[in-house]
């Protein structure tokens, strides 16, 4: 789906009304929605861990100000319950490429996870591993 903006753009406060959301949080949730949609993805039902990956142009944007709005249209998408339910959001700033957030959502559980750093150090992803019945992990890549 794509990045979303950052929480210092998603509302605004407006005398009488109080805090509202702005034309380009709504514009975001709509093409997000329709995006997650497309993909018909299965609801995750239960506690669950949400690992995302931003791809955000530059060195000013922050990760942690993409947390909130990317679990309310998860939400809003039903593919969590509620984000009440995310028991380990876990964020990271990847290398830019056409401006997509990778989300993976996966059902409360012991994880092994490792950070795989860009060569300068500035950007990089979580790759998690699923445990097996024999103790390893499923080596398969999960961004």
């Amino acid at each position: 789906m794509p990045v979303p903006p950052s929480v210092n753009e998603c509302f605004r406060n407006l005398p009488g009304k109080g805090r509202v959301a702005t034309k380009v949080y709504r514009d975001w949730i709509d093409y997000a929605l329709t995006n997650l949609r497309l993909q018909q993805l299965p609801i995750i039902h239960g506690h669950v861990l949400v690992n995302m990956g931003f791809e955000i142009m530059g060195d000013r944007g922050d990760v942690d100000n993409r947390i909130k709005p990317t679990l309310d249209v998860l939400t809003k998408a039903g593919l969590i319950v509620d984000d009440r339910f995310v028991v380990s959001p876990v964020a990271s700033k990847l290398p830019y490429v056409n401006g997509m957030a990778h989300i993976e959502i996966w059902p409360s559980q012991k994880l092994t996870a490792e950070f795989h750093p860009s060569p300068d150090g500035a950007r990089g992803g979580w790759i998690f591993y699923a445990p097996q019945p024999n103790g390893e992990h499923d080596g398969l890549i999960h961004q």
